[in-house]
């Protein structure tokens, strides 16, 4: 058995909603110089917000998103000078991916306050809008009602198999309410201003992307995923997750699943409350695996297939998806994949060269350069010019051939490649 010491762990920074009057009380005096930079970045006291409110301002987005940022950041400190074990992976939820961030190396603590004071200030400009909790029920008919009777409204946070976010139009939300309710289901109103992480959230996040390009990243030294399709943070894709991130949902089912799948064992919430805490474990109860007692079926550590296969590409499984013709094994396809862990290609054949490109850079923009990926490497009898230029285009990307491993026959080759540079 693991000892404690040994045992993988995810530290998890919560977001919006985990605010409340008092919060880090016992914190502020043991961090002075970072409270004092805080409060010269954002124009008034953090402190004095957090503790008194006495203008009610700490349930507002404008002030709530950076001081939920300045509190989840004292909380990470005093985690770090407890002497706590090293931590494997990060996760952070909307407002939290930014101390996730921080905690990884990837932005210092200022770059991250300034921006995440733009980002509420962007966030508080969104009116008319509002956002549902809908408790229980079934996903596939929650799905199946708001696409079919109300597709104005958008999915905001998938958070747990019970719980889930909408965004819309407050009409909207309180009309689809009685027949969420009449299918077994619970709502709640929540207390904002906007529809976030929704389609309503784009003109915020078309202002938010001009703002981030001033600034760099680095790449993270511990594995951080995005709300946005679970993809791991680079140096190179931080700019476009955070973006994109504002007008997408949260995926945070999937991300804890994705991290429970990779070996994490214990989750450590960094911030006030307990509100992720609550979700992992639900998260952690339905995703036991059914045990099937009228089979001897494997042990889930047993793997079939390759090993070395395995320990060259450094993947989960012995199993290759994808190259199906003209991208319908897609970039996005590729991007899932690889940030889970398995071997798939690009699917080439019918696309031009300029396509190609496009997909490659979106794929090495979105996963690690560790990770690897591969395409569809098509012989064209008719056009050998076309061959060559298609290898050129790998080479220029810098999608040099890992190891050479090739899977060939009469019409195909398909290529194993790295976004890293490797001879071959």
């Amino acid at each position: 058995m693991l000892t404690d010491n040994e045992k993988k762990t995810c530290l998890v920074f919560p977001g919006q909603g985990s605010q409340f009057k008092g919060m880090g009380k016992e914190l502020f005096q043991k961090y002075p110089e970072l409270i004092e930079l805080s409060d010269s970045i954002l124009n008034y006291s953090v402190e004095a917000l957090c503790l008194n409110d006495s203008g009610g301002n700490l349930s507002y987005t404008k002030y709530t998103q950076p001081a939920l940022y300045v509190v989840n950041m004292m909380y990470y400190l005093d985690y770090i000078k407890s002497g706590a074990n090293r931590t494997s992976y990060l996760l952070g939820h909307s407002l939290g991916e930014y101390n996730a961030l921080v905690a990884a190396g990837v932005m210092d603590f200022k770059t991250g306050l300034e921006i995440v004071k733009r980002r509420a200030e962007l966030f508080a400009e969104i009116k008319d809008g509002g956002m549902m909790a809908v408790m229980g029920g079934n996903q596939n008919q929650l799905e199946e009602i708001i696409k079919t009777k109300f597709p104005q409204i958008d999915f905001a946070n998938y958070n747990s198999d019970e719980q889930t976010i909408l965004s819309g139009n407050q009409d909207q939300l309180k009309q689809a309410e009685p027949l969420l309710t009449s299918a077994g289901m619970k709502t709640i109103l929540l207390n904002v201003s906007g529809a976030f992480h929704s389609r309503y959230m784009e003109p915020a996040r078309d202002k938010f992307k001009s703002f981030i390009l001033n600034y760099s990243f680095n790449d993270p030294a511990i594995p951080v995923y995005s709300n946005y399709n679970c993809i791991e943070y680079t140096n190179h894709n931080t700019a476009d997750l955070l973006t994109k991130q504002i007008s997408n949902p949260v995926s945070w089912k999937q991300q804890v699943k994705m991290v429970l799948s990779k070996g994490a064992e214990q989750f450590k919430e960094v911030g006030p409350g307990s509100v992720l805490t609550r979700l992992i474990q639900k998260i952690k109860e339905t995703d036991q695996p059914k045990t099937n007692t009228s089979h001897n079926l494997p042990s889930s550590r047993f793997k079939i297939g390759s090993e070395s296969f395995r320990n060259r590409y450094k993947i989960q499984e012995a199993y290759v998806a994808g190259a199906m013709y003209r991208g319908i094994s897609s970039s996005k396809l590729v991007i899932k994949m690889a940030n889970s862990d398995l071997l798939s290609f690009l699917g080439c054949g019918g696309m031009s060269l300029e396509q190609i490109k496009s997909s490659i850079e979106e794929i090495q923009s979105n996963i690690s350069p560790k990770k690897p990926f591969g395409i569809n490497f098509l012989h064209n009898p008719t056009n050998p010019q076309w061959e060559l230029d298609l290898a050129q285009l790998c080479i220029s990307k810098k999608n040099k051939c890992h190891r050479s491993l090739s899977i060939c026959n009469s019409f195909t080759c398909t290529g194993i490649f790295q976004a890293k540079r490797c001879k071959i």
